[in-house]
């Protein structure tokens, strides 16, 4: 009887780590969502001093963007991601976005390329 106590522990205590697991790679790696945004240099940080530790939280990069970005469904969401150099203020950015990690990816695109309800919360560029 004892061990049938024993092995249904161990059963559950494996069970209970492979969903720990799956839910923590669905977190870390999981769905990313494609967001936009257009570059503020006026809601920039210039990150001066670090604050030490094992983990920076702010990748090694000089500069801390914090913008509003909008998912192509409309959907508004406030990010926050890092450079290494100032980006070019009115750019339109692609935003790669994963749960707990954040902003894992952006790049350059022209406002053409924007999905539609996100140009309309946009001026076109003249």
């Amino acid at each position: 009887m004892n061990t049938k106590k024993v092995l249904f522990g161990v059963g559950i205590g494996v069970a209970f780590l492979l969903i720990a697991v799956c839910i923590a790679s669905w977190l870390f790696f999981g769905d990313s969502e494609t967001f936009y945004t257009q570059i503020d240099n006026t809601r920039i940080e210039r990150v001066t001093a670090r604050r030490g530790g094992v983990i920076d939280l702010t990748g090694g990069l000089e500069y801390q963007y914090r913008l509003t970005a909008y998912s192509d469904k409309g959907g508004l969401r406030n990010v926050s991601f890092g450079a290494s150099r100032e980006l070019r203020n009115g750019a339109f950015l692609k935003l790669t976005v994963i749960p707990l990690r954040g902003v894992t990816k952006w790049e350059e695109v022209q406002y053409h390329e924007l999905p539609p309800l996100v140009q309309n919360r946009y001026p076109a560029p003249r």
